[in-house]
């Protein structure tokens, strides 16, 4: 983000928990801001982009289970401080690593069959969602998806990128590329 502290909006509706990020994350544009939605029994659930002139709550709202409107959503600010939290690095390149990557290359050839070239961010086993290019005969796409290393399939809650420029996460993805095919 490059940021030392972040200030957060935090909606609660049952068992979900989302994030407005006000900062402009960098990469991004400045007309949009980050949310991250999270559920207690798997954590990372989704979430996206938002318009900085939509409220931050319907925003997040709109990314959350709708069968769940019942629940009674409460809200609350707070301040992140961003270097107290540990240093990212992804998994070692280990059999474990290369078993899941091999699993997840057969989800996204059996998502997208004409799949020429898969490219991942380098991920960590620890890590809830991926950033993934793949090239097909059409072109070139990006998706991201919740990802699970213990469970099958491994990714889930595919998305596009909303207002993020295609430049960034591209530049984001082959920074540390990990290829799966």
């Amino acid at each position: 983000m490059g940021l030392s502290v972040t200030h957060v909006n935090v909606w609660m509706r049952g068992y979900l928990t989302g994030f407005y990020i006000h900062e402009q994350l960098k990469g991004y544009l400045p007309t949009i801001r980050e949310t991250y939605l999270f559920d207690e029994a798997d954590g990372l659930r989704g979430g996206g982009t938002c318009p900085v002139e939509k409220d931050w709550r319907a925003c997040i709202a709109g990314f959350a289970d709708p069968n769940r409107t019942d629940d009674r959503v409460t809200t609350c600010a707070t301040t992140m401080d961003l270097r107290r939290i540990a240093a990212w690095e992804p998994s070692p390149n280990n059999q474990q690593k290369r078993r899941i990557a091999r699993e997840l290359r057969h989800e996204i050839e059996d998502e997208w069959g004409g799949a020429e070239k898969i490219v991942v961010r380098d991920f960590n086993l620890k890590d809830n969602q991926l950033t993934i290019y793949i090239k097909t005969r059409d072109g070139a796409e990006y998706h991201g998806c919740g990802f699970r290393s213990m469970r099958t399939p491994h990714c889930d809650g595919w998305h596009l990128f909303g207002q993020a420029p295609i430049s960034s996460i591209r530049k984001w993805i082959f920074a540390r590329p990990y290829v799966l095919k």
